[in-house]
């Protein structure tokens, strides 16, 4: 995910206010693996360990488990933002012998010069998290991000709706993500979907330079559930990492095993995909994220949160 992409809708009338944000496709962080000189079959390439802890505390553990159930011979590497070194460290896999490569890449460049290099070493490349668009990549896995888009529209017009501002033609802003990150342009085409027939009949006005607001969105942080339950945010768009990293490990395994791909249902930008479902949690069912280990009570339930919590 590299820089993240921000995303956000808001709505205002009067002086009640209703955000949305989105962080773009997920956070990232893991700490580089061992170089082995051991051949391998596969390899996974992460970006880099500063956006979140998302890669050191489940991308990269999720990947070695289930490669090493699958007793695939592979690697984890990071490539702490540095695009010349996951170039690096593709070469590096390809010369131990890696049949495929998971790539999260750092931007759309870089990605395709990784992807044509193990396409043309008789490696196939599977897409993770973020589409490397037109690309030679087998495979895309991620989440359905124009589904994520409609769960924050969807999500920003419940709000309005229980708090009686639906009806009074709200204000609404929306700040859109980066020009060159597609899950960004996803995102957008999702929300857009809800919002722009809403502007279209008057219903929503469009807004621009609206002064700092509370937001709600994706990614289910700490924060982010701290302000569902205290009622700041109606809502976060939760993408299950380990679901995520569980069905590219699969992916991956199933080409070494020369298997059918488990998964596969849909096409984004010609490139067969394997898109996850994500879920949308509000103060009903933010426990779901304790049950799943993504979360734990202790980050969320402290200090003045606490008397939130159930």
């Amino acid at each position: 995910m590299k820089n993240p992409s921000r995303l956000a809708i808001a709505a205002v009338t009067g002086v009640v206010l209703v955000g949305l944000i989105a962080a773009g496709a997920s956070a990232r962080s893991t700490a580089p693996a061992k170089q082995s000189a051991s051949k391998i079959k596969a390899c996974a390439l992460l970006p880099d360990t500063k956006s979140s802890t998302r890669y050191v505390l489940f991308d990269a553990p999720y990947l070695k488990a289930a490669f090493k159930k699958a007793k695939v011979p592979a690697q984890v590497l990071n490539a702490l933002n540095d695009p010349q070194k996951q170039k690096s460290q593709a070469q590096q896999c390809l010369a131990k012998g890696a049949k495929v490569i998971l790539l999260d890449q750092i931007n759309a460049a870089s990605g395709n010069a990784i992807t044509n290099l193990a396409v043309s070493s008789g490696a196939k490349v599977i897409d993770y998290d973020r589409l490397v668009v037109h690309s030679k990549a087998a495979y895309y896995v991620s989440f359905d991000n124009v589904r994520v888009g409609r769960l924050m529209g969807n999500g920003l017009v419940a709000a309005l709706k229980a708090n009686g501002k639906y009806g009074k033609h709200p204000v609404v802003g929306r700040l859109n993500g980066g020009v060159t990150d597609n899950n960004a342009h996803l995102f957008r085409q999702g929300y857009n979907s809800v919002l722009n027939p809403l502007y279209n009949n008057g219903t929503f006005k469009k807004a621009h330079g609206l002064k700092p607001i509370p937001l709600t969105g994706q990614d289910a942080t700490p924060t982010g559930v701290q302000y569902i339950l205290a009622g700041w945010q109606t809502g976060t768009v939760y993408k299950s990492v380990r679901k995520e990293a569980n069905a590219a490990a699969a992916a991956a395994i199933a080409i070494i095993k020369h298997k059918k791909v488990p998964g596969v249902n849909g096409k984004i930008s010609g490139t067969k995909s394997i898109l996850l479902t994500p879920v949308w949690v509000t103060k009903k069912n933010y426990k779901l994220l304790f049950t799943e280990g993504f979360l734990k009570r202790s980050q969320v339930c402290i200090g003045d949160y606490a008397k939130f919590c159930k």
